[in-house]
């Protein structure tokens, strides 16, 4: 902006700095649009895989009583950003810490989501105890979301499936 800064006087250089760092982040998010909008035509396609992915996972493991899966609203048109997997403690003798280790000892990453806020440290030190949610609580302790992304391959969407299946047959109750 200057090609002197040592010129201008401290504010003004503060303010020349400022107006660098804008110009800079309004780069950044301009690049992002343009990324974001060479895909908005891609969307359906996404969307459509996406749901694809869904109803195969839930073809497959709604025979597996180990697992319980997530509910579609009637008459909704979700397309899922995660696809979550509860353990039921009932019918499968594997917490969701082993359940995950040996999805990735299949090559199967899989994630944790939906931690209740309360029990990150920060949280803690400002009093907020363990147990204030019970209810939350539990469902975090078991599950764990699996891969769901678009560019998966159908041996992906399989080879997940086996995955879960082989673990939760050799866990069930």
């Amino acid at each position: 902006i200057c090609e002197n800064s040592m010129s201008l006087s401290p504010r003004q250089r503060e303010a020349s700095f400022w107006l660098a760092s804008v110009f800079d982040r309004i780069a950044v998010v301009m690049r992002q649009a343009a990324i974001i909008s060479s895909q908005l035509d891609k969307l359906p396609e996404f969307a459509a895989r996406k749901k694809k992915i869904v109803r195969r996972y839930d073809e497959a493991f709604a025979k597996l009583p180990g697992l319980i899966l997530q509910k579609e609203t009637e008459g909704s048109d979700t397309v899922r950003h995660l696809y979550l997997l509860q353990l039921n403690p009932e019918h499968i003798s594997i917490d969701r810490r082993r359940f995950f280790d040996a999805m990735a000892a299949e090559n199967i990453i899989c994630n944790v989501h939906y931690i209740p806020v309360y029990t990150f440290p920060y949280y803690e030190k400002l009093g907020y105890p363990k147990g204030l949610c019970p209810k939350a609580e539990l469902l975090y302790s078991r599950m764990l979301t699996i891969p769901l992304y678009y560019a998966m391959s159908d041996q992906d969407v399989e080879d997940v499936i086996a995955a879960v299946t082989r673990i939760a047959g050799y866990y069930r109750v």
